[in-house]
């Protein structure tokens, strides 16, 4: 499993609590957490250090270098369907995590198996999100239009 965050200094704090709610509940069977600093973490020598202590963590700084413009305003979240492009172009499975999501248990082993025997699409909400892909989504902007930029970066 391939667990991914993205997000800014701001989030910082939230990120680490919900990476110790991962950590607590799987117990490092994890194959690798992805952590995309959208803004300021990666120059930030302590939140770099912090990160450092969490065991297979990769920090990756996030290249807006040939996005438009609108990619960089980060309450529009169009950047996050290039993260996950680039994921998905790297690893069969992932797991998208926001900051706010924190795992109270770790039964979820019903949901990877299906997921991989073709039964089960690889896109799951396990929870209600408050909101459809349509509000998360810049208006303009269809998520399959994107992937063939992501893989061109």
């Amino acid at each position: 499993m391939v667990f991914v965050y993205a997000c800014d200094h701001h989030f910082f704090d939230a990120l680490m609590a919900s990476l110790v709610s991962l950590v607590s509940r799987f117990h490092y069977s994890y194959k690798k957490i992805i952590v995309y600093d959208l803004d300021g973490i990666s120059d930030d020598p302590h939140k770099v250090e912090e990160l450092g202590r969490v065991c297979n963590l990769e920090l990756r700084r996030f290249n807006y270098t040939g996005l438009p413009p609108h990619v960089k305003v980060l309450k529009h979240f169009a950047w996050k369907i290039f993260v996950e492009a680039e994921v998905l172009a790297e690893h069969d499975f992932v797991i998208y995590m926001d900051t706010s999501v924190f795992f109270l248990e770790n039964d979820y082993a019903d949901y990877f198996d299906l997921i991989g025997k073709g039964v089960l699409s690889s896109i799951q909400f396990t929870r209600h999100t408050s909101h459809g892909i349509k509000f998360a989504t810049l208006p303009g902007i269809s998520p399959f239009d994107c992937i063939g930029v992501a893989h061109s970066l």
